[in-house]
């Protein structure tokens, strides 16, 4: 027993526990050496031992989860300063970038950087400030560019519109190519469309020969074939121009009306397939 008392004075728990244990043993082992009343005080002994071992090894258990609770905590808040210390060093050297940036005129980089400040540390004044400012001066950059190029090209059509105003020296100006404009115009005929053209024009719009429409959603490309195989006439689509103003080959239409003559159903047609009236679609004779 005293080498258990010794072990628990040493702060052993364990150890004098095994040897309280023995000691219960030697004491069982040797009980007819004693008496009633002297076993029943070494067991009272014995026990009392026991209770103190639990006893310290409860103290000793606690004060460890404290020392590492402790150690723990202040783990976590060593770990917490130099994370905050990391984030107010790159705050700060985000801050100096943004201010450099402001010195060479690029506010939309230095916005850029604020930003990303912001995301390191969100409620951060100085931050917070220079967004506000840096938004105003972007604004007001583009509210500046705009206006000096408006007052760059009002300045061009005043002067288009002043030189178109420029009055005349002499009683009549010519251009400068007008022995050229002369002969291209020759006699009043020149004016007149070829007789090849007055021809197929008169054939388009002849009464006598007239088609009836009757459409259900048919493509562009097969009306027009439609039309020249019933008229004999020609029809040579430039697809190319029409796909500018959004006719398509495929362009479904749906139409029906009565007998029309050639010219009058290719409007009806080319009518159909405009989408609105800036962007017609039209058709001209150029027979050669």
């Amino acid at each position: 027993m005293a080498q258990a008392r010794a072990r628990l004075a040493a702060g052993d728990p364990g150890r004098a526990q095994s040897l309280a244990e023995r000691a219960r043993l030697s004491i069982a082992g040797a009980r007819g050496a004693f008496n009633d009343a002297e076993y029943d005080a070494f067991l009272r002994r014995l026990d009392d031992l026991t209770r103190e071992i639990e006893s310290r090894r409860e103290q000793i258990s606690r004060t460890e989860g404290a020392q590492k609770e402790k150690q723990n905590a202040e783990a976590a808040a060593k770990a917490e300063k130099t994370r905050v210390a990391e984030r107010d060093r790159k705050v700060n050297e985000a801050i100096d970038r943004v201010r450099a940036l402001q010195q060479e005129r690029k506010y939309k980089e230095a916005l850029q950087v604020v930003e990303q400040t912001l995301f390191l540390d969100p409620n951060n004044p100085t931050a917070l400030l220079l967004r506000d400012i840096l938004r105003d001066i972007t604004v007001y950059q583009r509210f500046n560019a705009i206006r000096a190029e408006r007052a760059f090209r009002d300045a061009g059509q005043t002067l288009d519109n002043q030189d178109a105003m420029m009055p005349n020296v002499n009683i009549m100006d010519f251009p400068t190519d007008w022995p050229k404009k002369t002969f291209d115009r020759g006699e009043t005929s020149a004016f007149a469309d070829k007789p090849e053209n007055r021809k197929v024009l008169a054939a388009m719009a002849n009464p006598a020969a007239k088609y009836p429409l009757d459409l259900k959603e048919n493509r562009f490309e097969d009306v027009l074939t439609f039309l020249q195989k019933v008229s004999n006439l020609p029809i040579d689509p430039d697809w190319e121009t029409l796909t500018t103003v959004g006719v398509e080959k495929d362009t479904l239409i749906t139409l029906r009306t009565p007998p029309l003559t050639l010219d009058a159903a290719l409007n009806k047609v080319l009518s159909k397939v405009s989408k609105d009236q800036f962007s017609k679609a039209a058709w001209s004779s150029t027979r050669a």
